[in-house]
Formats: C-alpha cells, sequence, structure tokens
C-alpha cells in the first residue's frame, strides 16, 4: 500500500471530521446568540425600552410545542414624540432552545436610536412576548457560514481522499507491472535452457559449434 494515499486519506477524514463539528459549533452557538439578547415585553399595557437601528420580531415564546392561538395579539410601537411607527405581520419564524419555544407574529423598524414605548393587548396569560433584533439577518449570516463552511471544507476533504485513493491506485498499479514483466524473461530463459538440452548450443561453448 502506498504510504502517501494512507497520509492523503487520513487526512480528508480527519478534516471532513473537523469541518462537520465546526459546521454543528456555528450553527447551534449561531441559534443560541439570536435569543441569547431577547428583550422581553409585557404582555398587557406598556413597556418603554431603549432601542437601537434595525429590525425587531415579535414572538409568541411558549414552555411547549403547542401552536399559538390563532387570534395574534394587537401590538402597537410608538417613539418618544408619540409618532407610531408602522408594524407589519411576521409569519414562519420559529425557535426552540432551552425548553423555550417562540413563533412570529410581527415586526417593526427603528430607524433611530431613542425610547420606545411598546404595547400588547390581547394574547394569554400563559404566553410570553418576546422581542428579538435583526432575528432574520441573524439567521441569513449563520446560513452563510455554515454552508462556507461545508462547502470550503468539504472540498478540500474530497480533495485529499481524492489524492489518497490516486495515490492508492497508482502503487496497485506499479506492483501489478513489475509482476507481469518477470514472466517473458522466465519463459525466455527456459527456451534457452530447452535449446542446451537438446543440444543446439553446447553449454559454455561457441553458438557456431553445432552438433
Amino acid at each position: 500500500m502506498s504510504r502517501k494515499g494512507c497520509a492523503f486519506i487520513a487526512l480528508g477524514a480527519l478534516l471532513s471530521l473537523a469541518v462537520l463539528a465546526a459546521f454543528l459549533y456555528t450553527l447551534i452557538t449561531g441559534i443560541g446568540n439570536l435569543t441569547k439578547n431577547a428583550l422581553t415585553v409585557n404582555s398587557q399595557g406598556a413597556t418603554v425600552m431603549n432601542l437601537v437601528p434595525g429590525e425587531y420580531t415579535f414572538f409568541l415564546e411558549r414552555d411547549t410545542r403547542a401552536e399559538a392561538d390563532s387570534h395574534d395579539p394587537a401590538v402597537t410601537v410608538t417613539d418618544d414624540a408619540g409618532k407610531a411607527l408602522e408594524v407589519k405581520s411576521q409569519k414562519g419564524s420559529k425557535y426552540s432552545l432551552d425548553g423555550r419555544h417562540g413563533q412570529s407574529f410581527a415586526r417593526f423598524a427603528v430607524v433611530q436610536a431613542g425610547e420606545y414605548a411598546i404595547t400588547i393587548e390581547g394574547p394569554a396569560a400563559e404566553v410570553r412576548i418576546v422581542l428579538l433584533h435583526n432575528f432574520m439577518g441573524g439567521v441569513t449570516r449563520t446560513v452563510l457560514v455554515c454552508v462556507a463552511l461545508a462547502g470550503i471544507g468539504g472540498f478540500i476533504s474530497i480533495m485529499f481522499l481524492a489524492l489518497g485513493i490516486s495515490f492508492m491506485m497508482r502503487g496497485r498499479g506499479r506492483g501489478r507491472h513489475l509482476t507481469g514483466g518477470i514472466a517473458p524473461m522466465e519463459t525466455t530463459m527456459e527456451g534457452v535452457r530447452d535449446e542446451h538440452a537438446q543440444g543446439d548450443i553446447p553449454l559454455g561453448g561457441d553458438p557456431d559449434d553445432r552438433i
């Protein structure tokens, strides 16, 4: 077996495992960071918060995987001058971390940093209202990093494995070539022995001294 081939195959396998570990770590930590700085909003009445520019998404959070009520809470967001911000419906985003399960229902955008009053009306008592900053942007970044890791790392791993297999095949082919080249030489020598045995060529004599 080719030592180079074995070495490249081992490197390819180890790199594949490292890429898989990095992929899982990036995915888990990326999703965890999305909810690490979650803001909890009072489900009844107004909550005043200091918000920075960006997009914010409201989630109905429960301790079970049960779906949220069909009627989403009514949300009002106003700035420190009393001007209402546009709140849009946001469906489809979900998360499940540490026994907490969230489902998106609304979003709004902040252009200027400052204090904002958020008023919630209508959710059930067992539901928490969670506000996440740039949730979709964070999800997109996490997915792109994971895809880059899988793509680049996977390509390099495949290259190492391909090189290893190539060296292994070359080593086997070279061994077959050497083995196949000995047989004609042995056949030729056998033919010479046969001629000596028949007396056509005297052993140790001149080839012209034939009987």
